[in-house]
């Protein structure tokens, strides 16, 4: 019996094969990376509320201890550095909730979705943190400076302590006050703190580069998007276009003779609607 050969015929993939190949991944690539990019910076607008939300916690926390008032945005007490690098009188917000009542999260006041780089180039350079050390604590949030505040500074007498290098004007002193939450009006309407490109104040004066905008929209010409996240005087967070924190087209902002504000904005800022500037009680 002959002996039949059998061929096995491998057919390899032509060039043209491998083009369209390659041309349907880099395709499917194009369409799904915007895609991706989109879901990431929702994933990161979502994480930036709940930090928010925490501060918020911290918020409560702090006006249980403290008679029912709002933290301050600098709290008079004289502290050290635990590297010993040098002392403070004046810890900011950032600085003392987390170490307080946040189990020492420091990166919880700083959005995922904020650049170092941008931050510095800006002028955020961070602050040594106090509980632990030489980090910095690079912030993402200011203080509504807007906020009802006691004619009378609070801590004026330790306050006073500061003044040994330069004077310190009022407004100064009055900012080392905490604000009592029964002065405003309807906290959930009220702002706290907001997002913040440069300082770690902020006005309904204060010019659009200083608000941080990094949710929602496509980048406008100023790199800025069209949403900010916010933390109310009732501890809450929530999500704010631009428009509904200024007035007029986008990016003309508000004017400075507050009176002229719609009742919306002065509840915002000043935490009351009939209220043409902050309130001093």
């Amino acid at each position: 019996m002959k002996n039949r050969c059998i061929r096995h015929h491998q057919t390899a993939f032509t060039l043209i094969e491998i083009l369209v190949v390659v041309a349907i991944i880099a395709l499917l690539v194009a369409v799904l990376l915007p895609s991706l990019a989109q879901a990431k910076r929702q994933a990161q607008s979502v994480q930036c509320l709940s930090q928010l939300r925490q501060i918020g916690q911290a918020m409560g926390f702090y006006g249980v201890d403290s008679r029912n008032y709002l933290p301050p945005f600098v709290h008079p007490i004289r502290y050290r550095f635990k590297n010993n690098s040098g002392e403070a009188w004046d810890p900011y917000w950032f600085e003392y909730l987390p170490f307080k009542y946040l189990a020492n999260q420091v990166e919880i006041v700083k959005c995922p979705t904020d650049d170092p780089t941008v931050a510095q180039q800006r002028g955020r350079t961070g602050y040594p943190e106090l509980s632990a050390g030489a980090r910095k604590i690079t912030f993402s949030y200011a203080m509504n400076d807007e906020l009802p505040t006691p004619r009378v500074p609070t801590y004026l007498a330790l306050a006073t302590g500061l003044a040994s290098s330069a004077p310190l004007r009022e407004v100064d002193l009055q900012r080392y006050s905490p604000t009592l939450i029964s002065r405003i009006k309807r906290p959930g309407d009220t702002d706290y703190l907001l997002e913040t490109a440069q300082h770690n104040l902020l006005s309904g004066n204060s010019s659009l580069m200083q608000y941080r905008l990094d949710h929602g929209g496509a980048k406008n010409s100023l790199g800025q998007r069209d949403r900010m996240n916010l933390l109310f005087a009732d501890t809450h967070g929530a999500s704010r276009d631009i428009k509904t924190l200024w007035m007029g087209d986008f990016p003309t902002g508000l004017p400075a003779a507050s009176n002229t504000w719609p009742g919306r904005l002065r509840q915002l800022w000043f935490g009351d609607s009939n209220v043409t500037s902050q309130i001093l009680y």
